[in-house]
């Protein structure tokens, strides 16, 4: 009888990732180029440092995907709750990753 398969029904919830890891792997280094000059990383995080894990996630030599992806959402909370400057939110509106 067709129907979903007993190892489907009996398995423990699982959640819907998204393909943030392979989406930064593949432009992020146009996501670094665009979000680099945000204020985050004059006032708090080192620049130097992320570049390091963006270079490192886009040559494959090391898996930073979700930390990647936290950084740019900071830089985007960073720039809605303290600095004001639009820099990160402007570029990523106008990109079509």
């Amino acid at each position: 009888e067709a129907g979903v398969p007993d190892f489907v029904l009996k398995r423990s919830k699982t959640g819907f990732g998204a393909p943030v890891r392979s989406v930064l792997r593949e432009h992020g280094a146009a996501v670094w180029a665009g979000i680099r000059r945000g204020a985050i990383f004059d006032d708090v995080v080192d620049r130097g440092a992320v570049q390091e894990l963006f270079e490192e996630h886009v040559q494959g030599r090391a898996e930073h995907g979700l930390r990647l992806f936290s950084l740019c959402s900071l830089a985007v909370w960073w720039e809605s709750h303290v600095s004001g400057d639009g820099t990160v939110r402007e570029f990523l509106s106008a990109t079509d990753l």
